[in-house]
Parts: C-alpha cells; sequence; structure tokens
C-alpha cells in the first residue's frame, strides 16, 4: 500500500479509537442486558476492546500490559506506540505476522467501533456529553 494510503487507514482506525474513547464517555456504567440476562457492562466492554488492542499490537511487536492501560495517557502512549510500529513495519516491508499490515489496522478499527456501537446500542441513559 502507498504511503497515502497508509496514512488514511491509520487516519481511520484513530477516529475509530476517538469515537470509542467519546462513547465510553457518555454511555451509563450499566448497560441493558441480553435477553438471557447476561452481557457486559461498560467498563467491561472498554476492557475487553483495550485487552484486544493491545493482543493485535503484538503483531507488529508493541507489548502493553492492561495495568498500563489504567489511565488514558497510558492509553494514547499505546495507541502512539502501535501506529508507530505499524509505518516502522510498513517502510521495512514487513507484515503483522501473519497479518497484511492493511488487514491489523481494518481489524484493529472494526472490533473497536463495534464495540462503541454495542455501547450506544445497550445504553440505559446517556451523560450529556462535555465535548462533543
Amino acid at each position: 500500500m502507498s504511503l497515502a494510503e497508509l496514512d488514511r487507514d491509520l487516519t481511520l482506525m484513530r477516529a475509530c479509537w476517538a469515537l470509542f474513547d467519546h462513547v465510553h464517555g457518555h454511555v451509563s456504567p450499566e448497560m441493558h442486558k441480553g435477553s438471557r440476562g447476561g452481557g457486559r457492562d461498560r467498563d467491561q466492554i472498554a476492557r475487553h476492546t483495550l485487552f484486544a488492542e493491545t493482543d493485535f499490537a503484538q503483531n507488529v511487536a508493541v507489548r502493553t500490559t492492561l495495568e498500563e492501560l489504567d489511565t488514558p495517557e497510558g492509553i494514547a502512549a499505546h495507541r502512539k506506540a502501535s501506529c508507530d510500529a505499524i509505518w516502522t513495519f510498513h517502510a521495512k516491508g514487513k507484515t503483522a505476522r501473519k497479518w497484511p499490515l492493511r488487514f491489523l489496522i481494518r481489524h484493529t478499527a472494526f472490533h473497536t467501533l463495534d464495540r462503541a456501537w454495542k455501547m450506544e446500542d445497550k445504553i440505559l441513559t446517556l451523560n450529556a456529553p462535555t465535548n462533543p
């Protein structure tokens, strides 16, 4: 993929992260339960999503523990390291282990976006946004 395509794909992935963070900050901590009474609450969805991000990032040699993601600064540092690693792998013509870089980016973006939508679909109350 060209540098312009890579830049566009990373921009879209960052936008998915920003939407997820925005939704996470504005939905109720409790979520509607599924038809059988199960399902994750907001913070469980966020933890799952961040865990998946760290798992996907290992494909480009980014190792982040969940404890490092306990703060917004830690999340930002992890995401920056992921993007930087993708740029580095692209420059070296390397794949993300068995995945093409484009697949890694799209898979990460889709998973994040899907979880943001899940939180929106299952909210009990919506807090007024402080910074839309």
